[in-house]
């Protein structure tokens, strides 16, 4: 896998956040909620509290995060396959997307932001 390529990091930076800001568990999971149930709590009232999380959002060009919609998270995989951004591996190698991998994820992702950035 490629680093980024100065296009997709223009399109993504060059846009609204609301456009390159990719909810992997989609912001209305009730659009295929028979793929997302009880992936991160009980019920659909459930989800809001969970999806805006560091560890469910990807950088993605507005074109990707469009066609990612409320997909399946196997769908949603193999799009992010296709944009070859490496920052995407770790979500691919996920078999499932629930509340367990957000946490690790966003884990993961403030213990680098605190080793590069530092406290």
């Amino acid at each position: 896998r490629s680093s980024i390529n100065e296009e997709k990091w223009s399109q993504i930076w060059s846009t609204s956040s609301i456009k390159s800001v990719e909810h992997i568990f989609p912001q209305k999971p009730e659009g295929n909620w028979d793929a997302w149930r009880s992936k991160i709590g009980r019920g659909i009232k459930t989800y809001p509290k969970h999806m805006h999380r560091l560890g469910n959002l990807l950088l993605i060009t507005p074109s990707e995060n469009s066609i990612c919609g409320f997909k399946s998270f196997e769908k949603k995989r193999n799009i992010y396959k296709a944009t070859k951004i490496r920052m995407m591996d770790e979500v691919i190698k996920k078999s499932d997307w629930d509340l367990k991998a957000i946490i690790s994820r966003e884990k993961k992702l403030i213990k680098w932001a605190k080793e590069t950035w530092g406290d």
